[in-house]
């Protein structure tokens, strides 16, 4: 299963097409992570009719750059809210799972910073936390 908050764009629709001649089986699902009671019902229907649950690999980003001094409550939400609440909601809603990888993609940007993501920043240093 694959969640995103968008339709996937015409190139992961042929690469996803590709996998699939292959013999893999993709069900692509829109999910807002951050939604917890949305997450957990994407989850119960993926126990009820795939195998189970093995890994989750949590790739979620957004970007909305400004210089520090004009970030906003709301530019922070907006950057953090799909790193950190959905890191945090993916890790209880699979905490029962036999998960053998739970992967969150961070950025070096943590580390090093880069010119207007202050916000971005924060968000992968929850991540690495």
């Amino acid at each position: 299963m694959l969640l995103a908050r968008n339709a996937p764009t015409e190139a992961a629709r042929a690469t996803i097409a590709g996998l699939e001649r292959l013999g893999t089986r993709i069900e692509v699902i829109t999910c807002d992570v951050t939604r917890r009671d949305d997450l957990g019902r994407v989850l119960a229907r993926a126990r009820a009719v795939c195998p189970p649950l093995r890994g989750v690999f949590h790739a979620a980003g957004v970007l909305q750059d400004a210089p520090l001094g004009a970030q906003t409550p709301a530019s922070l939400r907006a950057v953090g809210a799909p790193k950190v609440q959905g890191a945090w909601h993916l890790d209880r809603l699979t905490a029962a799972d036999p998960l053998d990888a739970f992967v969150l993609f961070s950025s070096v940007t943590a580390l090093f910073g880069t010119p207007g993501q202050g916000n971005y920043a924060a968000a992968n240093a929850f991540l690495d936390a």
